[in-house]
This record gives C-alpha cells, structure tokens and sequence, in this order.
C-alpha cells in the first residue's frame, strides 16, 4: 500500500514541540503581565511550591484555564509583599494581575512561571467588588433589612452556621456551657464551608434551610474561627450577604479577626467579630434580665418591710388607743353605777319614809273613823299598797335589767378581757413603750399578759433594718 505521505513530508513530535517552544521565546522573550482569576492556590508547605489553578471568566462561563507555577523563593517574596498591601493572605477565589514568564518544554509542555502578583491590583478589585455588592443591596432595599429584625429579649434557641471540626465553634459551645451554666440554650449545628468559592454556596444554602425552620430558633450564629484570612473574599459576595439580608431571624456573626469589616458583617443583624465575643454577647443578654429582676426583687423586699413597719406601728397605736379608751370608759361606766345606786338609795328612802308616814295618818284617821270606815279604808288601803308593791317590784326589774346590760358592755372593755385577745402591754415607769429608740440598757420593763405581769431589763435594743 502507498504511503499517503512521503518520508520527506511530515515531521516528528519533538520537532513540532521544539518549533512551538521557539516561536514561544520569539513572541515572548520577555515577562508578560497577564490578568485572570485564581480559582485554587495548590500550596504545598512541604516543597514550598505552589501551583495556583488559572481561569478566565466571561458572563459566569470559563473560557479559558490553565496552570501556572510559583517557586518557594518566588512565593516567600510573593505572599508576604500581598499580605503586607491587601491585608489578606494569598489564597483561593481572587483575581490577580500577575508578570509571569512563558515557558515551553517538549516533554512537559506550557508553563506559566508567576514571578510577580500586583497586589494593588487584586485589592481595588477587591474594594471594587465589595463596593458593587453594597450599592446593589442598597438599591433593592435589603441592606438594613435583617439589621431591622427584632432580636429576642433573652434569646436562647440558635441555628449556628459552622464546621463541626472548627475552633471557633468549639470555643463558643465552652463559654456559653461554662459561664452560662445556669441559663438554658440549645444550638443546632448547620454544617458548612466556611470560606473559598464554596463558601457562599453553602452558607446561603443553610440560611435559606434555616429560614424554613424559623419557628425553632431564635438566631442564627456564623461562626467562623482560628486558621487565617484565606478565603475571606466570599463573605463580601452579593449571593451570600443577600442570604443574610433576607433571612427571617436576626443573624450575629463572629467569624474571625478580619481587620476589614466584610459585606456579611456590615448587613447582619449583630457583628461581634470572634465567636468568643458572640458568647459573651449572648451571656450579657441573660446578665441584663438578671440584673432588672434582682431590682425588681429589691423593691419588693423593701417595699415589704416598710409595709410591715407601717403595719407593726398601726397595731401597736390600735392597741395603746383600745387601752387608754377601755381604762377611760371603765372608770365612767363606774361613776355612772354609783351615781345610779345613789339615785336609787335616796328614792327608795324617801318613798319609804313617805309610806310610813301616810300609813301613820292613816292609822290616826281610822281611829276616829267608825268600823265600817275604817274597814273601806283598810281595804283601800289593802289595794293601794298592793299598787305600790307591783309599781316597786316593776320599776326594780327595769333598772335591774338596765344595769346587767351597762355591766355587760363595761366588761366588753375590760382591759383584762382585751389582753385575752393575743394583746399584751409593755410599760416603762407606769407608761406604755411605744418606741423601742427611747429605751436604754438597764431600763426595767413590766409587761401585762392575761395571766399575769412580767418584769424584765433591756440587755440590747436593735434598730429595724431599713
């Protein structure tokens, strides 16, 4: 069979190779500055190297990629000089505008070697799109949106956004189960990435899955703590601070020592910064209801006792009164008997006397009356004093029964039958204490009971507290 081609008509594979690898060094004899988006860092703490993934980006789709190459010395220089400027570490998920020297080999093809990376660049992008991302929320009225969420006065159901595995989330659970032991709260972990390309996904992912369960929480917590800033750059993404803009409950977060404030953190609802400090934000809610209900408890306790001080007094100026009025109507009730007995002393003498001496005219009459007169007149007599008999025995009953009834009362207000209700009476010198503060060691107290008197001395007299 004929050969298609003659011998002389094709070339090899390494003479292909080697004229691509010279018209590369003819075209680019010198650095180039390229601009792309790092999509992946590949750093290997062991050789030092770093092989960072390159694309390029149009309308959302990739259209172009490739691998490029930092050696250790180059990354050293490269990473510390990006930190020092842009405040972050080198890491996934940036663009960067890099110098970088093409290389071609035969046998291990393209390769970018990046020897310089614009850090001034990678942070104007930076500020660019972070810039972008607020005035679009702005624009659609999201922006203070979750900020407006009322928080609960004591909140403590929380959905907390974070690896199971990181520091931060672990320091959280210690402070609020340590120094918040004697507070009830529950935390229901949402796993999630926490930085890099993915990290937007899956934390707006979780915040949308929490928002269907907004009835069980409180708040939402993202917690993001130890490791370094790499990453960051997802935390001022329009997709992940939208998330936190429309969630329906309050969102604190406390994911790292960011010296710059991300979009995520201006739009929360509560920036504490460290998840330490969202637990001790958290503890200080509880602090303040504490410390307005041992006010409260406070006043009531005093409250109290001035009521019971101001009972106490009542009682003991009801007891004086009651005692003074009973001795006072006592002696009256006792005057007006005798006045009575006397009154009843004087009529019965005079009525008596006045009986006598009819009963004596009478007898003188008769005797100069004939018998038959005197018989009328003895009968007339018979019934008169009959009369006055009856009339006697009647107006002794009323009286009698008047004064049973007045002696009744009196003894009502007996002070012996008032201290046999529960009252006892305390006297210094023959007068009723009414202030314990005019008392002094040595004074000798007597105290009436219903069975008896009591003698005692004052060893020590101690002031109410207030």
């Amino acid at each position: 069979m004929q050969a298609l081609f003659p011998d002389n008509k094709f070339i090899s594979l390494s003479q292909l190779l080697i004229q691509v690898r010279n018209v590369m060094a003819r075209e680019f004899p010198l650095p180039v500055w390229v601009k792309a988006d790092m999509l992946k860092l590949n750093h290997y703490s062991g050789s030092g190297h770093a092989f960072p993934e390159l694309v390029e980006k149009s309308g959302g789709k990739v259209v172009a990629k490739t691998q490029a190459i930092i050696w250790a010395d180059d990354f050293l220089r490269i990473a510390s000089n990006f930190e020092t400027i842009t405040g972050k570490k080198l890491g996934d998920g940036i663009g960067i505008l890099f110098r970088t020297e093409l290389r071609f080999h035969e046998l291990y093809g393209m390769r970018l070697r990046i020897i310089e990376i614009d850090a001034q660049y990678t942070l104007g992008q930076m500020a660019l799109e972070k810039k972008k991302t607020i005035e679009k929320l702005q624009t659609e009225n999201l922006y203070q949106l979750n900020k407006q969420l009322p928080l609960a006065t004591i909140p403590q159901r929380f959905a907390v956004i974070s690896a199971a595995s990181s520091r931060g989330f672990s320091d959280l659970r210690n402070i609020l189960r340590v120094e918040g032991a004697a507070f009830r709260m529950e935390l229901k972990l949402f796993a999630a990435v926490l930085q890099g390309e993915k990290g937007a996904d899956t934390i707006a992912t979780r915040l949308a899955q929490i928002g269907k369960r907004k009835e069980e929480f409180d708040a939402v917590l993202i917690i993001r703590g130890g490791g370094d800033d790499t990453g960051m750059d997802c935390y001022d993404s329009y997709k992940m601070a939208q998330a936190v803009c429309t969630c329906p409950l309050p969102v604190i977060t406390g994911i790292g020592h960011s010296t710059n404030e991300t979009v995520v953190e201006m739009v929360a609802h509560t920036n504490k910064i460290t998840p330490t400090d969202v637990g001790y934000f958290i503890l200080s809610k509880f602090a303040i209801q504490l410390q307005i209900l041992e006010n409260i408890t406070g006043k009531l306790t005093a409250d109290i006792l001035m009521l019971i001080s101001e009972h106490e007094q009542y009682l003991d100026n009801a007891a004086q009164m009651v005692f003074n009025l009973s001795r006072d109507e006592f002696q009256n009730q006792k005057d007006f008997l005798r006045r009575i007995e006397n009154v009843l002393q004087a009529e019965t003498n005079s009525t008596t006397t006045q009986l006598k001496q009819g009963l004596i005219a009478k007898t003188l009459l008769i005797g100069n009356l004939s018998k038959n007169k005197l018989l009328q007149l003895n009968h007339r007599n018979q019934l008169l004093q009959q009369k006055m008999q009856q009339w006697a025995l009647q107006w002794q009953y009323q009286n009698t029964s008047a004064l049973n009834l007045l002696e009744s009362k009196i003894k009502m207000l007996d002070p012996e039958q008032v201290l046999k209700r529960g009252y006892s009476i305390t006297l210094h010198n023959g007068k009723i204490v009414k202030n314990p503060k005019k008392l002094k060691e040595g004074d000798l107290l007597e105290t009436i009971f219903p069975e008896g008197r009591v003698e005692s001395t004052v060893k020590k007299s101690k002031k109410q507290q207030p």
